[in-house]
């Protein structure tokens, strides 16, 4: 008794494996052809990734919602509230702008009464910039460093550059 086994010829093959990539891709899925076995990876549900991202952002706009509006209820950060400070005044103005250059120098006792924190261990010593603009409005520029206390490089992280942080000042006198 013979057995007969027909060999199917490169061509045959390279039909069938291209009939197969047709059927296939007509239901959305992928083949894979390793040897004598095909490897399906279907993609019947392409809609479900836009459901996951849009869960993912939904989720993100939420958190950022939430942490803004308890800032703001529990006023964090004091805004409007004025601090007072003393200024030392290291270089003086020159020309037409009136600007000084110093330090803003506060005590430990005040900056945490202020802030309702403990941390403040010694005296704030912050560099600053005050400046008077020609309607009579003087602004604060305090730089940020190592040296800055936490609450203070915590609001630059919010700010629009995050190496310094600006206020207004809503009175100066300045001693001889």
């Amino acid at each position: 008794m013979k057995i007969r086994r027909r060999v199917k010829t490169n061509r045959e093959e390279r039909r069938g494996v291209d009939e197969s990539f047709r059927l296939i891709f007509g239901r959305k899925a992928v083949v894979f052809q390793h040897s004598n076995s095909m490897f399906f990876i279907s993609n019947n549900h392409p809609a479900m990734l836009n459901y996951i991202w849009i869960g993912l952002i939904a989720i993100g706009v939420l958190v950022a919602v939430g942490n803004d509006v308890k800032d703001e209820v529990q006023n964090t950060y004091r805004n409007g509230i004025p601090l007072d400070a003393a200024f030392t005044i290291e270089k003086a103005t020159t020309g037409q702008q009136a600007k000084w250059e110093g330090e803003l120098v506060m005590s430990a006792a005040a900056f945490n009464e202020f802030y309702g924190i403990k941390t403040a261990a010694s005296e704030i010593r912050q560099p600053a910039v005050v400046s008077k603009d020609a309607s009579g409005q003087s602004t604060i520029v305090l730089t940020i460093g190592t040296s800055t206390p936490a609450q203070w490089q915590e609001m630059a992280k919010s700010a629009t550059s995050k190496d310094r942080l600006m206020g207004t000042v809503q009175s100066m006198q300045i001693n001889a």
